[in-house]
């Protein structure tokens, strides 16, 4: 294997590693807020810890105004709020008004018509099985919520940085065509669709940032399959 093959692949991995660490983040930010929770994000060592990750994900210019905004208004607003504003606007957006609810976290409420729900609901479910996880029979969410989702795109993210590592090139198309279904089949339609409504009904809502900061980073992170895709596999084919 050339240096610069070695570079290409060990850099790959970084990336993928570095997605997978981004993924994490979200997944607890959209977590419902507790006291000791929202403490952990005031810190400013978090926030400069998650731009210094996103930095390694060599993002356009464009797309980190827009993304770095949202996440800029979202500290500032968990730092400067109450907690009792923090919570109430958590479940303002997601879980009030029951079943008027803006945002309700499941994907196949915003993808598919209500009386193909549980066959949508079926096929997330039938994704994490494909790629080797499963949900436990205690789990509480839907395999649609957010949060689940996320947690499996942290999964797949980080198993695609360890074939690299391996240097496996099966391996890392598998792991590649994963996400890339699953953010084309399931998470960008979904987060894309939850965003803009967010954005409409709750513009001033803590949260509405960090959905339109989830939806930026879903949108790239799917533009890379088409984008840089071919000089991962190329460079493991010259290995």
């Amino acid at each position: 294997m050339t240096e610069m093959v070695k570079r290409a692949v060990s850099h790959g991995s970084e990336v993928a590693m570095a997605r997978g660490q981004i993924y994490s983040f979200l997944e607890l930010a959209f977590g419902h807020p507790a006291e000791k929770g929202i403490e952990y994000f005031r810190q400013e060592f978090v926030e400069r810890s998650l731009h210094q990750t996103l930095g390694k994900l060599d993002l356009p210019s464009a797309f980190d105004e827009g993304m770095f905004k949202c996440f800029d208004r979202f500290f500032k607003n968990i730092r400067e709020s109450s907690i009792q504003r923090i919570e109430g606007d958590y479940i303002k957006l997601f879980s009030s008004n029951y079943p008027i609810i803006p945002c309700p976290p499941y994907g196949s409420l915003f993808t598919v018509d209500e009386t193909k729900r549980l066959e949508e609901m079926a096929a997330v479910k039938e994704a994490y099985q494909e790629s080797g996880m499963t949900l436990s029979d205690k789990h509480e969410e839907l395999p649609d919520h957010l949060g689940v989702e996320l947690e499996f795109l942290q999964y797949l993210s980080f198993r695609e940085s360890e074939s690299l590592q391996d240097r496996e090139e099966e391996i890392v198309k598998f792991w590649r065509d994963k996400q890339a279904h699953f953010l084309a089949r399931f998470v960008v339609p979904f987060v894309t669709q939850m965003a803009l409504i967010a954005e409409k009904a709750e513009p001033d809502n803590i949260y509405s940032d960090l959905v339109g900061a989830i939806r930026h980073f879903v949108v790239h992170h799917s533009g890379e399959f088409t984008e840089i895709a071919l000089e991962f596999n190329g460079s493991l084919e010259d290995s």
